[in-house]
């Protein structure tokens, strides 16, 4: 039996590395959003290598483009150390400028491995290397519309207790944590009842789904705005500096009731939806949905004891 020419070889071996890797990235996290990384990154260079490996093409001849593979992977990858060195000096919470902070690093990380892995590619499967960064492009250009970026959550329940009762209840933000899990009011500015203008800074613990150890704490802290606040009608808050993600309380009086209806909206940031934020959130709309039916029952039993 003839042995495998080497370049056949290697190419066997890059494809079964990478199919590891996503294996491995699945268990530990698996969730839609790593689908997505891992499409984004090694789907394409792991077909063609395997399918090199199947059935072989030309002879891969080494030059200056193999070399210049070298440029993207050390600057991803000394930029991909920096980013877990950042990291591990968050201990108490994650801000969302923290968040948008490490979507930017990994986004230039994972651009760079994306022009590394075609380039390495090109000399194997040249027809694979171009779709990778075609492939590359198109998503990237798919999630620039706004729209698309959209995704909301309502739910509605009735308290038997008066509007006037729901609305002062609900202004007072130390009573938030008493019907939201997990929630903490850390400061409200200016102290007191919110009004418009008022800004609320929450610290929220998170489910990541993370299998092994996790590098980044379970608690993300986020700044909210309150951009209208109308008494026993409606109280709207949205994220500082990020005036598309709103959440909205509406109230409707109904014969000695209060009808509260909850409402979401998000904007998810263009660098975190290359990453499949919102697959990530429709992916949760159920669970999220059944969250705020679960405070909703707890606001209505605490608004509703004598």
């Amino acid at each position: 039996m003839a042995e495998l020419p080497i370049w056949q070889l290697t190419a066997g071996f890059l494809a079964a590395l990478l199919f590891f890797i996503g294996a491995v990235s699945l268990v530990r996290y698996p969730r839609p959003v790593m689908l997505v990384i891992l499409g984004f990154v090694l789907l394409i260079p792991a077909l063609g290598w395997a399918a090199y490996a199947v059935v072989p093409g030309p002879t891969p001849h080494p030059g200056p483009l193999l070399w210049l593979a070298f440029i993207p992977a050390i600057a991803g990858l000394a930029i991909g150390v920096w980013m877990l060195a950042w990291m591990s000096a968050r201990r108490e919470a994650l801000t969302f400028q923290n968040i948008e902070f490490l979507s930017n690093g990994t986004l230039v990380v994972y651009a760079s491995l994306v022009v590394a892995l075609s380039d390495v590619l090109a000399l194997w499967q040249p027809a694979y290397a171009v779709a990778n960064l075609l492939a590359s492009a198109l998503w990237l250009l798919a999630w620039i519309p706004p729209r698309v970026r959209q995704s909301a959550v309502e739910s509605t329940v009735e308290v038997r207790a008066p509007v006037q009762r729901v609305y002062a209840f609900l202004v007072d933000p130390s009573n938030w944590p008493r019907y939201q899990a997990g929630l903490e009011v850390v400061a409200v500015r200016p102290p007191g009842a919110v009004a418009a203008g008022s800004e609320v800074v929450l610290r929220q613990q998170y489910e990541s789904h993370i299998r092994g150890p996790k590098l980044l704490p379970q608690v993300i802290e986020t700044t909210s705005v309150v951009s209208e606040a109308v008494a026993d009608r409606r109280l709207t808050m949205h994220m500082a500096n990020r005036p598309g993600s709103t959440a909205t309380l509406e109230f409707a009086a109904t014969d000695g009731a209060t009808a509260i209806t909850s409402r979401s909206q998000t904007l998810a940031p263009y660098r975190l939806a290359v990453f499949g934020a919102l697959i990530e959130l429709r992916s949760q709309r159920g669970e999220r949905r059944a969250r705020a039916q679960q405070s909703l029952a707890r606001l209505k039993q605490i608004l509703e004891e004598p």
